[in-house]
């Protein structure tokens, strides 16, 4: 067992590698598309991945938000999007973030997304930034 991994040590460098960020991207050659994404990197250095294969840089974070467990909440948030997955390239759903959102917010309940981990004052934060940038109206779920 390497070391580092057994005991209280190894308990918490694990539950560090649950803490993370799930992100949605979008890039202007995929018009239509979001990516839905996790990570326990930063959100800068996660995105400097994806441009390395694009000389333009042209990705661009739609939205992202605090999660204790990234595995669970990517996990909700996929399942959530299943009914979408028809249309859907690998991670890439065909839907607008403002609509993946709505999807996330209207077939969710607060408690879904607390169980999967999901900070809930960053998960609003994103969607109302969208709706105030996209100017749709989404459903709205009090915190």
């Amino acid at each position: 067992m390497p070391l580092g991994w057994s005991g209280p040590e190894g308990n918490e460098l694990e539950r560090d590698a649950l803490n993370g960020l799930i992100y949605g991207i979008t890039h202007p050659a995929f018009p239509g598309y979001t990516k839905i994404g996790r990570t326990i990197q930063s959100m800068n250095s996660r995105l400097k991945d994806y441009q390395i294969c694009c000389p333009n840089h042209k990705f661009e974070v739609a939205f992202m938000f605090k999660t204790t467990d990234v595995k669970q909440s990517e996990k909700l948030i996929k399942q959530l999007l299943v009914l979408h997955k028809k249309d859907a390239h690998g991670e890439w759903y065909k839907l607008l973030p403002t609509q993946l959102m709505e999807v996330i917010l209207e077939h969710s309940s607060k408690d879904e997304l607390c169980g999967a981990g999901i900070d809930l004052e960053s998960f609003f934060y994103w969607a109302n930034q969208l709706r105030a940038k996209y100017g749709i109206h989404m459903a709205n779920k009090p915190i």
